[in-house]
């Protein structure tokens, strides 16, 4: 189970969260009012809309949301939910390399910051 201060802010505001079983999927999908829909590999953090390759599809569109909707309802067949007390259960190894991590993204974005901000050398 992946995690980290984000995933249990969102768990512990009510937010359900699913780990979908057969295989590690990379995708990540959601529907909002049942009209916006996105689908993609893209991360919704700093680091992805900053430097990853990451490719995301946004549709404006009821049937496409209905069409997604039905493909995660069947989806979650295969899933497990994860529940706030079980996250908080996790064990202290994989609490340390979400923590690592973590630390790791914290200062490559503070170092690109820096560089960003930076003048530019003169030719």
């Amino acid at each position: 189970m992946r995690g980290g201060p984000t995933t249990r802010k969102l768990l512990e505001g009510g937010v359900k969260i699913y780990e979908y079983q057969p295989t590690m999927m990379h995708a990540k999908s959601m529907v909002v009012d049942g009209i916006w829909s996105f689908v993609g590999s893209m991360n919704f953090d700093n680091r992805s809309l900053s430097f990853n390759n990451e490719s995301l599809l946004v549709a404006l569109d009821r049937r496409v949301g209905a069409q997604m909707d039905s493909v995660f309802l069947d989806d979650i067949k295969w899933s497990k939910e994860i529940k706030l007390d079980e996250f908080r259960k996790r064990p202290l190894s994989g609490k340390i390399l979400e923590w690592g991590g973590a630390e790791a993204e914290t200062r490559t974005l503070a170092r690109s910051r820096v560089s960003s901000t930076s003048p530019s050398p003169s030719p």
